[in-house]
């Protein structure tokens, strides 16, 4: 029974030394300052507001894989409702 105990005491002594020989955890650093400028894709993706008629001549009609998917992106084949002879050209 004795010796249980006093292993029992020397397990805890131990085990607090153990403990209190930890280093502490760094400071957290300074959070990065926010940015005030938006970068490309925030500009790319952005809408707009105006109050005048925006030209409807030109659209996008369809595209390539249409038929399960309805956005596109750039890279993707598009299909505009205007000819080369209106001025619309590749790319």
């Amino acid at each position: 029974m004795r010796a249980n105990a006093v292993g029992l005491c020397l397990s805890i002594l131990l085990g607090a030394g153990i403990c209190a020989a930890q280093n502490a955890p760094a400071p957290a650093a300074e959070p990065a300052p926010t940015r005030l400028q938006p970068d490309q894709s925030s500009l790319y993706c952005s809408g707009f507001f105006t109050d005048q008629k925006v030209p409807d001549q030109m659209r996008v009609i369809s595209g390539e894989q249409s038929n399960y998917k309805i956005t596109f992106v750039q890279g993707d084949y598009v299909y505009i409702n205007r000819g080369m002879n209106k001025g619309v050209k590749v790319g």
